[in-house]
Parts: C-alpha cells; sequence; structure tokens
C-alpha cells in the first residue's frame, strides 16, 4: 500500500480499497446523485510502519468542483501525514499538518471567479491509530467539518457499544454551543446540517486561512471497529449502536469489506440520498 493508492481486489466493487481483513473502505455515489463527491483514502503499517490511517472527504455540494477538491484533499493529507509521521513528527501536530496542506490544496483548484457559485469546499476527516499504553489503542483525530469517526463496539457495559468520536462543526453545534437554542430545536431547523467550518477558500479574490480544526487524541481499548464516515451514511445512523444495527451484526461476523458493504447496502436501502462512504479500522 502506497499513500492510500491500491488496484482493488479481482471481484471487489467499484470505489473499494481494501487492505487486509481489517483495514477497508467503500465509497458509492448512492441512488440520486449523478457523481460521488465523496473520496476517502487508507494506510497500513506497511506504509512505514507509523500506524493506520483513515482520511474521509465529503465535497460540498453547493461549491464548485466538489468531487476533485475532495479526491484531492484527501491525497494531500494522507501524503503529508505519512511524511510528517516519519520525519518524527508526533501525530496531532502531524494531523494539524495535514489538514491545512489539504486546505491549500483545495484552494488551488481552479474554478470560475466569474460563477455565483462558491469556489471548490470539502469537508474532511482522519484517523491514526496506533498501540498506546497497557495494551490499548490511541487514536488521533483530526476534522473540519461534518464527516464523522465512530467507535463501533460490543454493548458490553464497558462500552454502551462504542463512542461518537467527532463533533460536527455545524450551525447546530454552534447555535447550541453559544446557549442560542436548545439541541432539540436547532436539529428541526433547516440549517441543522449547514457547516460552519471545512477545507476551500471563501473569499472569490484572496486566499483564505485554514479554518481551525479540531485535533484531539482519544484512548480506546483494543475492541471493536473505529470507523469513518460521510453524512451520506450518518444520516440513517447516527449513534454506534445504530450503526452495529445498520450493519445487521457485519461488525462481529465479517472481515473489514464486508462491513464496509453491508453499511453502503443500508444506506442504499434508505434511499441513498447522498454519497456514502465507510472506511473501519478494527482494534486488535
Amino acid at each position: 500500500m502506497e499513500c492510500g493508492v491500491k488496484a482493488r481486489p479481482q471481484g471487489a466493487p467499484a470505489g473499494a480499497t481494501i487492505l487486509g481483513p481489517g483495514l477497508a473502505a467503500l465509497t458509492d455515489a448512492g441512488l440520486v446523485h449523478a457523481r460521488n463527491e465523496d473520496a476517502c483514502v487508507l494506510a497500513g503499517p506497511a506504509s512505514g510502519g507509523h500506524g493506520t490511517i483513515l482520511v474521509v472527504c465529503d465535497g460540498v455540494s453547493n461549491s464548485q468542483a466538489p468531487d476533485i477538491a475532495s479526491a484531492a484533499a484527501a491525497h494531500a493529507a494522507l501524503d503529508t501525514l505519512i511524511a510528517a509521521l516519519a520525519a518524527g513528527e508526533a501525530p496531532e501536530p502531524a494531523i494539524r499538518a495535514a489538514i491545512v496542506r489539504a486546505h491549500e490544496t483545495v484552494c488551488a483548484v481552479p474554478y470560475d471567479r466569474q460563477d455565483p457559485v462558491d469556489p471548490p469546499a470539502t469537508t474532511i476527516a482522519i484517523a491514526h491509530v496506533t498501540a498506546g499504553e497497557a495494551g490499548r489503542m490511541a487514536v488521533a483525530l483530526g476534522w473540519l467539518g461534518d464527516s464523522r469517526v465512530y467507535w463501533v463496539a460490543r454493548p458490553a457495559a464497558s462500552s454502551g457499544g462504542g463512542r461518537l468520536l467527532t463533533r460536527d462543526h455545524s450551525w447546530r453545534n454552534l447555535v447550541v454551543d453559544r446557549g442560542e437554542m436548545t439541541d432539540e430545536a436547532a436539529r428541526k431547523d433547516r440549517l441543522a446540517h449547514a457547516l460552519v467550518k471545512c477545507l476551500g477558500s471563501t473569499d472569490f479574490t484572496a486566499p483564505t486561512p485554514c479554518p481551525e480544526p479540531t485535533v484531539v487524541t482519544i484512548d480506546l481499548p483494543r475492541e471493536g471497529w473505529l470507523l469513518a464516515c460521510t453524512d451520506g451514511l450518518w444520516n440513517y445512523a447516527e449513534t454506534p449502536s445504530a450503526m452495529a444495527a445498520a450493519a445487521q451484526g457485519a461488525f462481529w461476523t465479517t472481515d473489514a469489506a464486508g462491513i464496509c458493504a453491508r453499511l453502503i447496502a443500508f444506506a442504499r436501502e434508505r434511499g441513498g440520498q447522498d454519497n456514502i462512504t465507510a472506511a473501519v479500522a478494527e482494534l486488535i
């Protein structure tokens, strides 16, 4: 595996990246959109011994060239992250540098400055997994926008079925944090899913600095799966337990590719209103 680029195995569906039984991704256009504006790249320990990396991007539909923006951002982020880790950078600053580089790459995507549609833009979510202390896992995360990372675990008393590890940079969360609305009221508003941060320029004439990403490290047990996904999936299953139910037991009965296939099928069965991406890594 080199920087997330690998030919899919014979018989694998289009949009699949399979690096082994415990690491895979699948992206699908869904049933409504004519093109897939999501992008996902992976790297495993074989990419240099610097841990497992998942990068998921969702091109902003009301911007120009969102499919090009998401793909460019994903590859730029992965390349930058691998290089930074190889140079001895700690995961959190390496992820921050990767997101800044992805932003610069999206801002460099050509677009029509006379077009009233916004310049290219995309979300990004990055997860970097390494062995932690006392046999646990250290998961470093960085994101802008509303692509998410979940930990999906068996519903034991210690885990409660897992956790949502990211928090959307959305209008809904912004007004709730400011105390302007309750979450129940905000989630019903037509602006609930509007992004307040993402990659890409917000100005047609001048470069836009990269918004401040959220970057954290979370300690997790060696149990279950890490799932990075776009809103084309989580809109139909918002909690870890809902994700586990959507997979219909696949998290505990099959491999990474099988889990991704089941989750994509679930979103399509629910209507497939958006592009759908799922990337999973086993925490073992």
